[in-house]
C-alpha cells in the first residue's frame, strides 16, 4: 500500500514538472545544482523550526521556572499570613484573658469594698444602737431623778416653814408676827 503511494506521488511530481518519469537527467551535478535552493530553503527552515522550538522550548522552561516560583512564594505568603492570623489570634486571646482577669479582680475589690463596707454598716448601726441605749438608759435616769425631784419639791415645805421648824424643835414655838 505505502509503496505505491509512495510511487504515485512520484510520478504525479514528474509529470507536474513536466518530465517524464524515464526522462529524468542524466547529469547528476545539474541535478544537485537544480535543488540546491531548495534544500537550502529546506534546511534554512529545519534549522528556523529547531530554533524556535529550542526557544519555545527555553520560554517554556523559564515559565515554568517561574510558575514554580510564584507557587512557592504564594504558598510562603500563604503560611505567613496564617502565622499573622495565628499571632494575632493569641494575642487577642491573651488582651482578653488579660481584661477578663483584671475585670475579675475588679468585681472581687469592689465585692470585699462592698463587705468591708457592709462590715463597717453593721458596725457603725451597732455603735448607734449601744449609743442609743446609753442615751435612754441616761434619759431614764434623768427622768427618774427628775421626777424624784419634782416630787420633792412639791412635797417640799417653803423654807420659811422648815426653817422655822428647824427652830421650833431647837428653840420654841415660833413667835407669832415675826416674818423674816
Amino acid at each position: 500500500g505505502s509503496s505505491s503511494k509512495t510511487g504515485r506521488r512520484g510520478e504525479s511530481a514528474a509529470a507536474m514538472a513536466g518530465v517524464g518519469v524515464n526522462s529524468l537527467p542524466s547529469n547528476p551535478v545539474r541535478h544537485a545544482s537544480l535543488f540546491h535552493d531548495v534544500h537550502s530553503a529546506l534546511n534554512n527552515i529545519a534549522q528556523d523550526l529547531r530554533h524556535f522550538r529550542n526557544v519555545a522550548q527555553e520560554n517554556d522552561d523559564a515559565r515554568s521556572e517561574e510558575i514554580e516560583g510564584l507557587r512557592k512564594k504564594l504558598n510562603q505568603e500563604r503560611l505567613e499570613h496564617r502565622e499573622q492570623i495565628n499571632q494575632f489570634r493569641y494575642e487577642f486571646d491573651d488582651l482578653v484573658h488579660s481584661k477578663i482577669e483584671r475585670l475579675i479582680e475588679l468585681i472581687e475589690v469592689i465585692h470585699q469594698n462592698e463587705q468591708r463596707d457592709d462590715r463597717q454598716q453593721k458596725e457603725l448601726i451597732f455603735k448607734l444602737q449601744q449609743d442609743m441605749r446609753k442615751m435612754k438608759d441616761s434619759i431614764t435616769i434623768v427622768t427618774s431623778k427628775w421626777s424624784s425631784f419634782s416630787n420633792r419639791a412639791r412635797q417640799r415645805k417653803p423654807a420659811v416653814l422648815a426653817t422655822a421648824a428647824l427652830d421650833v424643835g431647837t428653840a420654841g414655838p415660833p413667835e407669832q408676827g415675826m416674818r423674816p
